[in-house]
């Protein structure tokens, strides 16, 4: 089967995987985003997916190379766009 596109159903780590498939073959890719695994860490906190530095570092580069981010709901359309600098 032609594939045209990967869909990866969450940023890291699915959408990391699909970043390295199209720098390395230029397949595009669509990444779903979900409040509680792209909303960024307050100071001091312990717990979540983006308190790792590497998945925030990872975070960046998938959005910034996906094709569409499609979010579950608006406060995480807000999320994407403000926190991530994903335009609307």
């Amino acid at each position: 089967e032609k594939v045209d596109y990967l869909w990866c159903g969450r940023c890291v780590p699915e959408g990391w995987v699909a970043w390295m498939v199209q720098r390395r073959i230029g397949l595009p890719y669509i990444v779903s985003a979900h409040g509680e695994e792209v909303t960024l860490p307050d100071p001091g906190a312990t717990a979540g997916v983006m308190v790792s530095r590497a998945h925030r570092w990872m975070a960046r580069r998938v959005f910034a190379g996906a094709t569409a981010v499609v979010t579950n709901s608006d406060n995480t359309r807000r999320i994407v766009r403000d926190s991530w600098h994903v335009p609307d």
